[in-house]
């Protein structure tokens, strides 16, 4: 019978590309060579053996089963690592939330202290705006909620009820009502707005205090 031989490192490059590529980790081809961390934290398990790779008369049907079974087990461990070591709210990519541009050099405090400058100018439709935007980006932080451009208010409901967050009620309250001044161009009234702000604070704090349970 002819030897087919099985090369040790096009196994894993496969592997590795292959679970990558997919779209539940699509997040992990930002930042780093991930392929080169993984092969570097477990490249010892490929030079234990023989260096001369797999060969059909070294090893069974089954023994090479039973290898690619282990590859993959390996390469999901490696993989969970580094999606629990990465921040998952770093951004993708620049985006505009709002009106609002976002990128890497965004941060939940840049803001709110925006918002809170309108708010002290008087400028209530852009304090609505800018709190309602830094609330998106905390959730994203604390990874409650993906921010994402094309996401609608519904989908982010619908997510926050399924991480079982309990405030998520009170989301839909304020995401309504900001769309209703955001998009109908309606002026916003000292009174109503305070209302508007303490749930603001309201949720920050929810999402906090969610995040310390996980």
């Amino acid at each position: 019978m002819e030897n087919i031989t099985f090369s040790n490192k096009e196994i894993f490059e496969k592997a590795i590309e292959k679970v990558i590529d997919s779209s539940k980790y699509k997040h992990l081809q930002e930042g780093e060579n991930i392929r080169d961390g993984i092969a570097e934290r477990i490249g010892e398990f490929f030079s234990g053996g023989s260096t001369g790779g797999y060969t059909s008369n070294s090893i069974s049907t089954a023994g090479t089963q039973n290898t690619f079974f282990l590859l993959f087990f390996i390469v999901a461990i490696a993989l969970l690592y580094y999606a629990l070591k990465s921040p998952k709210s770093k951004l993708k990519k620049e985006q505009v939330i709002y009106g609002e541009v976002i990128d890497e050099n965004t941060t939940y405090e840049g803001l709110y202290k925006k918002a809170l400058l309108r708010q002290q100018e008087e400028k209530y439709v852009e304090a609505v705006r800018l709190y309602f935007v830094s609330l998106l980006f905390y959730m994203n932080e604390k990874s409650l909620c993906l921010l994402d451009e094309s996401r609608t208010n519904a989908e982010i409901i619908r997510a926050l009820h399924k991480a079982e967050f309990t405030k998520a009620d009170i989301f839909k309250n304020i995401s309504d009502y900001f769309q209703y001044i955001w998009y109908g161009n309606k002026e916003v009234k000292e009174l109503d707005f305070q209302h508007y702000r303490q749930k603001i604070e309201d949720l920050l704090m929810e999402v906090e205090i969610h995040h310390e349970k996980q």
